[in-house]
């Protein structure tokens, strides 16, 4: 195993995107995260790695947080909260939210939330693990799909994607052979009216039952293009 291979390992995680909400009397604030997960169900505990340098962390005095679970479509929300800074401006200010039991802003539009009174927190390298007791947590959006992400280079976080933008765009490669293919499924259709219009159903038929093969010869051109 190579030096740089460990941390190539965690590239491979696939995990939530979250706005968490911290408040310490009439201060508040928020911040993306992704290292988020449950660690107990009795109680219902929650651990948030968290920035010391970030500059929500000292809000975190307050005694609790908010977990806003973002929704697939809020990936300019999750790039708000976790590109600028508290200390430079109110990343709250236009954005719908309302402070729970603990003061911690959640987000109204936010897939679902989770209001933690702190309960403990302890040293991890270069972040902290923030625990906490969840007091209340709602879905608001039961149709809707949690927004995912990936992990960038040696660990680091990469921008937030939900899975539908994995692959957003289609290359050109792509967009010619998908062109093709709409032009020969037209120019069959098109022969097989023909065909029909001038009675000859025997030949309609051939080019019928010559289509398993065509939809074969596809399934090669993909399978090699994945390779």
């Amino acid at each position: 195993m190579g030096v740089n291979e460990p941390a190539a390992l965690f590239h491979r995680l696939t995990l939530g995107v979250y706005v968490v909400g911290v408040a310490r009397g009439a201060a508040r604030d928020a911040f993306t995260a992704a290292w988020v997960t449950q660690v107990s169900f009795d109680p219902l505990l929650l651990v948030v790695s968290v920035n010391p340098s970030n500059a929500s962390y000292e809000l975190l005095e307050g005694g609790g947080f908010a977990v806003s679970v973002l929704r697939q479509g809020q990936l300019e929300l999750a790039r708000r909260f976790g590109t600028r800074s508290g200390r430079d401006e109110d990343k709250l200010a236009g954005i719908g939210w309302r402070p729970g039991r603990t003061g911690a802003p959640m987000l109204d539009d936010a897939l679902a939330y989770f209001d933690c009174e702190l309960a403990g927190r302890m040293p991890a390298g270069d972040h902290e693990l923030v625990l906490g007791r969840v007091i209340d947590g709602r879905i608001l959006d039961r149709a809707a799909r949690p927004l995912t992400r990936r992990h960038g280079r040696h660990g680091r976080q990469r921008r937030a994607l939900p899975m539908k933008e994995l692959a957003p765009n289609i290359g050109p490669r792509e967009r010619r052979k998908r062109l093709t293919l709409g032009i020969a499924a037209l120019a069959v259709g098109a022969g097989l009216v023909a065909l029909l219009v001038v009675a000859d159903a025997a030949r309609a038929w051939r080019l019928l039952a010559a289509l398993p093969f065509w939809g074969a010869a596809l399934g090669y051109v993909q399978a090699r293009d994945k390779t």
